[in-house]
């Protein structure tokens, strides 16, 4: 005679497991006996687990979705669905698949089922929102390392009733400006503030579509980065939408800024009568977050480089060296922005709304857009910004206390850049030149890219030659040659004299 405890569990196992009669489940009891050499109650305690079965649990045979490990078969999941995403077609095969997701008080699971529409799922009672019993699924790791339940035609999922305690999707949310550093996957609602355009770009062989967005709540804002099919599927949000993104990657982008980005594992929906408010303030240089600052800044300009045009979205751009009473950056206007380019002046103070900013090695980096607002000699400025010139110095009265100046000379001789010798190169260009000033004293400039990136004409050793918005190479002036260096940047200029 077997006890009540063990027949208990036998009970559990073959409502859990129905295509298995009570002698399969005999003999699969005596070969774990024989093949871990022990008790048969312990044999039936490891095939519980095996089963992913709860002993302790006061909902018979439930597990938590932070219990959900790749392999374990046959879990019964209870759970809040949060998402029903548009039926998929297979693309090798025939078939069709739905993704959803459901949530409990440990977390969110990603949900795919197999061979059932969206519209057959609802006429179950299968609804967003709705309290789902899943039986029968299976477990395996998806793209994201993350566990997510599959569930085929085998398995079932029912709406139940009663709340049991689960967290809807308002509980989780929270306003897109508490999102801070040090997240992996964020639930978040904001109201969208600008839409870019979409691009393509090459990752490895492959030209894969990315698309992204503005979101923003209070006085903060992130970047949304959507990749391949999120780029179709979410095609019809638009600038003013409120709405909700479940489950979105939070990442550091190459500047430092945290993005949002959306993946097969997440989703986004329409937030109706959310209360968002956003709010733009006035900022200065030195208080600028790196990312999208959804604020105001006035600045003046005191250098004004060429237009140049981006070789990989062939988009235009112009840059310029700008100050306010508290710092300096490159601002850097892109796109239809860089119309303002042809009639900005030196010393024209610009006002700016909604800019990327970048900080790297103490320098600032500013970016306007087509999604931001310019304006030029605004007339209401908060204060009054500095009037200042960059000032002409000569090669000896170059100090540790200029930042950028300006000089004139003629040029002496073009030095050529260092490649590799392995490299088959038919033409090096310059990356530097010295340059003499007009009391004989050398100079030497630095440069990247091309010199016709600061000037249109061809230029030639011996040409007298003028350099607006140069950066000082503070290391130079401490070396014992006495030669001082300048970099050119974005914003500066040549000029023949």
């Amino acid at each position: 005679m077997y006890d009540k405890e063990d027949e208990a569990l036998i009970a559990l196992i073959l409502k859990k497991r129905p295509d298995l009669t009570r002698d399969e489940l005999e003999r699969i009891i005596l070969e774990k006996m024989k093949h871990k050499n022990v008790s048969r109650k312990t044999a039936l305690y490891l095939l519980s687990i095996d089963l992913g079965i709860r002993l302790d649990s006061p909902v018979e045979d439930f597990i938590k979705i932070n219990q959900l490990t790749d392999g374990l078969s046959n879990v019964r999941v209870i759970g809040r669905l949060l998402w029903l995403k548009e039926t998929e077609k297979l693309k090798h095969r025939e078939g069709k698949y739905t993704r959803g997701a459901i949530v409990d008080e440990t977390g969110i699971a990603n949900i795919i089922f197999w061979d059932r529409s969206k519209e057959e799922l609802e006429m179950d009672g299968v609804t967003e929102g709705s309290v789902v019993e899943i039986t029968n699924g299976y477990v395996k790791t998806g793209l994201s390392g993350r566990p997510e339940i599959h569930l085929t035609r085998r398995g079932n999922i029912q709406a139940t009733t009663g709340d049991q305690g689960i967290p809807s999707a308002e509980d989780i949310l929270r306003p897109v400006h508490e999102l801070g550093v040090g997240e992996d996957y964020a639930n978040v609602y904001g109201v969208v503030l600008s839409v870019d355009k979409i691009r393509e770009v090459k990752i490895g062989d492959d030209l894969v579509k990315i698309g992204s967005f503005i979101i923003g709540s209070e006085d903060k804002s992130f970047r949304v980065v959507l990749w391949r099919e999120a780029v179709d599927e979410y095609s019809w949000i638009k600038e003013g939408d409120k709405i909700i993104i479940f489950n979105g990657r939070v990442k550091l982008n190459k500047f430092n800024e945290i993005e949002i980005h959306i993946s097969r594992n997440s989703h986004i929906k329409i937030y109706p009568g959310a209360r968002i408010n956003v709010r733009m303030s006035t900022v200065t240089i030195s208080s600028i977050s790196p990312g999208y600052n959804l604020n105001k800044l006035y600045v003046r300009v005191l250098a004004k480089g060429k237009k140049r045009i981006n070789p990989r979205l062939g988009r235009e751009s112009i840059t310029m060296y700008v100050i306010d009473n508290t710092g300096d950056a490159s601002l850097t206007l892109i796109g239809e922005a860089s119309r303002f380019g042809d009639i900005i002046r030196i010393q024209d103070v610009l006002s700016i709304e909604g800019f990327r900013a970048s900080i790297r090695g103490g320098v600032n980096y500013l970016f306007a857009d087509d999604n931001s607002k310019i304006e030029i000699n605004p007339r209401d400025m908060p204060h009054i910004l500095p009037i200042y010139s960059i000032p002409f110095r000569k090669a000896k009265t170059i100090t540790t206390m200029d930042k950028i100046v300006n000089v004139e000379g003629k040029i002496v001789e073009f030095l050529e850049a260092s490649y590799d010798l392995d490299l088959d190169i038919e033409y090096r260009p310059p990356s530097a030149f010295i340059m003499e000033d007009f009391d004989g004293d050398p100079i030497r400039i630095t440069f990247r890219g091309k010199l016709g990136d600061y000037i249109d004409e061809t230029l030639e050793e011996g040409d007298s030659i003028r350099i607006l918005g140069a950066m000082v190479d503070m290391a130079s002036l401490l070396n014992p040659s006495g030669i001082p260096t300048l970099k050119l940047r974005a914003y500066s200029v040549i000029e023949k004299i």
